[in-house]
């Protein structure tokens, strides 16, 4: 019986330690996949409506019943323990008027805490890419913000944040006649990720 007890007792703290270790190594190092949902509650939207290059109409839309929504996947490295970089792809869709875009930015975060809970900075920077029907230029994003990354298992994570994001691009469709809408969109953006 006392035998049964101390083996009993070493396995315990055995898997115990290796439990522990197995989630300490994990902590904010490697390679890691961050993907989720965002909302933008949208501040500002101005349209610019330029033909044969001539300044012809800016429309600012009104923003009390306008938002977006997203999806991205950010694929990266820690540098270390405080902080990691990746390069991201999106979707993202605006209400009011209706737009789509499809961002590839820079990704840097910085961790304040090698926990395993830790609150983070974050900032995006990148370009935004057309689609089949049309074609983007002179666009660029970024987005800057604090979030906060908890596990919810020994390798698996989830990240809450809240940023202001900024969007400016202009689009052009490929057949004539091909007027350029230029956009600036300032939003609040909310987001919620699965890190792994």
């Amino acid at each position: 019986m006392k035998k049964l007890t101390l083996t009993s007792l070493y396995l315990l703290v055995f898997f115990s330690t290796v439990s522990s270790q197995g989630q300490y190594s994990y902590k904010n190092k490697g390679y890691f996949n961050l993907s989720g949902i965002s909302y933008y509650g949208i501040t500002r939207m101005e349209e610019d409506y330029l033909k044969d290059g001539i300044d012809n109409l800016v429309t600012k839309h009104p923003t009390n019943h306008t938002h977006g929504v997203s999806v991205q996947t950010v694929n990266g490295w820690f540098l270390g323990p405080y902080v990691s970089a990746g390069i991201g792809v999106g979707y993202d869709y605006y209400s009011k008027p209706k737009l789509s875009t499809f961002p590839i930015f820079f990704d840097l975060r910085i961790y304040l805490s090698n926990g395993r809970n830790s609150f983070f900075l974050y900032g995006d920077i990148g370009t935004v890419l057309g689609s089949t029907k049309t074609y983007y230029i002179k666009s660029g994003i970024f987005t800057a913000g604090l979030g906060y990354k908890f596990f919810i298992g020994d390798k698996h994570s989830l990240t809450a944040s809240i940023g202001l994001d900024g969007k400016s691009f202009a689009k052009s469709a490929y057949q004539p006649p091909n007027p350029v809408h230029a956009f600036v969109i300032n939003s609040t953006i909310i987001s919620i990720g699965y890190l792994f």
